[in-house]
């Protein structure tokens, strides 16, 4: 077998190429093996993205986003009126009053039982589930890893200084940009909110717009559809092996006491009984 060629030394005195001494050399004398088959553990980089997504999974994704935005906005307008719903959409709850005392003085409420409108916003939730299953496949598998990622690192800009830092991914979307959807959890929120900044990246607007188009919009009683899809109760839990935390009776007959009787301490003057 040939041998390896020995380490050269620049040297400025003679000025050429000399082999350095053993003793001098620094660097350890490399001895090649002989010729063989050796079974190694490859790790393959995934291949590169050239900022092209599959055409035909973004524009179902999009469609997606504007149904489910439209059976929101529709039962918006039945349960709040036209006016009613406009306001809220403009001005939502979750957005301007989360984390206040106040927060649910300020949720409108629907003109029917949120006990007549399970079945649907059980069907909403389904759609919500299907574009986040969509967006998934739209992405590349490391973008959808990495949007999935707990942590999010920040350059933080001090006068010169650049200093690393590594933020909740939750926490940094829900303050930077708080969502008013009741459909999606904080970290779903998360998620979505990343991958919409990589689509807008690319330059998929349409997409991204929809994503947050959709993740602004706000439904009547979200504090309590939230807390529903909080206790799983908005979820289609067969074969999961999952169990809701309560009853969907007992958490909407407590909401609504809740509600009555609020209203009811909320009043001016005497309050008569039967009296509307």
């Amino acid at each position: 077998m040939p041998q390896l060629v020995p380490s050269l030394l620049f040297t400025r005195n003679h000025n050429s190429l000399q082999e350095p001494d053993e003793e001098d050399d620094p660097f350890e004398r490399i001895t090649p093996n002989p010729f063989g088959i050796r079974l190694c553990d490859f790790t393959y980089e995934p291949l590169p993205f050239h900022g092209t997504y599959d055409n035909f999974t973004s524009q179902r994704l999009i469609t997606l986003c504007r149904f489910l935005s439209r059976s929101m906005t529709a039962q918006s307008v039945r349960e709040l009126g036209i006016e009613g719903a406009a306001r809220h959409n403009t001005r939502p709850s979750a957005i301007y009053h989360y984390d206040t005392s106040s927060y649910e003085d300020h949720v409108p409420r629907g003109s029917s039982r949120l006990h007549s409108r399970i079945f649907e916003l059980k069907n909403m939730r389904t759609t919500a589930r299907s574009i986040l299953q969509l967006t998934h496949a739209t992405l590349t598998p490391v973008q959808s890893t990495e949007c999935m990622q707990e942590q999010i690192v920040l350059i933080i800009v001090d006068g010169v200084r650049c200093i690393p830092a590594s933020v909740t991914r939750t926490t940094f979307f829900l303050q930077l940009c708080p969502a008013a959807n009741p459909l999606f959890s904080y970290e779903e929120i998360a998620f979505l909110r990343s991958a919409a900044g990589l689509f807008r990246f690319f330059g998929y607007f349409t997409l991204a717009d929809a994503i947050d188009d959709l993740l602004q919009r706000p439904l009547p009683d979200e504090d309590v559809i939230f807390n529903l899809l909080q206790n799983y109760l908005l979820d289609d839990l067969r074969g999961t092996g999952v169990a809701p935390l309560c009853s969907i009776n007992y958490l909407l007959t407590a909401a609504e006491s809740k509600l009555e009787h609020n209203s009811v301490t909320s009043r001016v003057g005497p309050h008569f009984l039967g009296q509307e």
